[in-house]
């Protein structure tokens, strides 16, 4: 009241409180002293909401399509989903079709178009607003689906590709450089030293994993997409980069503000 009414003074003083910058790590005196966190000694963690996960996923591997305004759009969903069901109104058509445009698929998630019969399943696990009942706040959750419903995703792994190739173009071929770039866009900080031993653990192992299976029938090797050099690319090498980054990518770290 004493600022005019003036949300952004109001937002300004919030965020460069005390409190709002307080690290969500937890501290053994503050546990001992507030182990429910009333007294906010602890950032509160809190999980993105369901658009802005799928927004900061397609951000981070570059491959939002940031075109403001226009008509709703329909991203891809799998074809089981909307398998028969067709819309009732006398002229048939699906429930659901995929935009032509490819573009569209990579808009931001305000443009995704809502029916209430048929939420858009990418998100439907992470408490969207329910567009059939009113209500002024969203629930919170937190369940094995949510994880389940990114890393098992094919869109998910798409992205994941295009990260890698994001990465790859920016940091060039040293894996040291590459893991430092990967968690620059994905957490703003370089990892630890502990973390990228782990990382080149997980390189080293996966990348056997990937090569032992590559001569079997039903087994396809997935590289990272977006490069425009490719001549020197080891694809069983890439492709153990596509997994790390896909897991890094569902990390807790980047789903929630901490």
């Amino acid at each position: 009241m004493k600022n005019g009414w003036s949300p952004k003074k109001l937002q300004r003083e919030i965020v460069l409180s005390a409190v709002y910058r307080q690290s969500s790590e937890e501290r053994a005196d503050v546990v001992a002293v507030d182990p429910a966190n009333k007294l906010l000694a602890v950032y509160p963690r809190k999980r993105l909401e369901a658009e802005e996960l799928r927004d900061s996923l397609l951000y981070a591997s570059g491959e939002l399509d940031e075109t403001i305004g226009g008509p709703a759009v329909f991203p891809k969903v799998p074809s089981s989903l909307v398998a028969g069901n067709v819309l009732n109104n006398g002229q048939g058509g699906a429930l659901w079709e995929d935009a032509k445009d490819p573009n569209d698929h990579k808009r931001r998630s305000i443009y995704t178009f809502v029916r209430r019969s048929l939420p858009y399943p990418l998100t439907a696990s992470f408490d969207p607003a329910d567009p059939s009942k009113p209500h002024h706040k969203r629930d919170v959750s937190t369940t094995a689906l949510q994880a389940l419903t990114l890393f098992n995703s094919d869109v998910v792994f798409g992205w994941s590709q295009a990260l890698a190739g994001r990465v790859i173009s920016e940091a060039g071929a040293n894996e040291n450089a590459q893991l430092d770039t990967l968690y620059e866009i994905l957490f703003s900080r370089k990892p630890t030293r502990e973390e990228k031993s782990a990382l080149k653990g997980f390189l080293k192992e996966q990348e056997k994993l990937v090569e032992s299976k590559a001569w079997t029938d039903k087994f396809e090797v997935a590289v990272p997409t977006g490069l425009k050099d490719t001549k020197n690319l080891d694809p069983f090498k890439a492709a153990a980069f596509v997994d790390l980054v896909h897991a890094v990518a569902n990390s807790n770290e980047f789903a929630y503000r901490f």
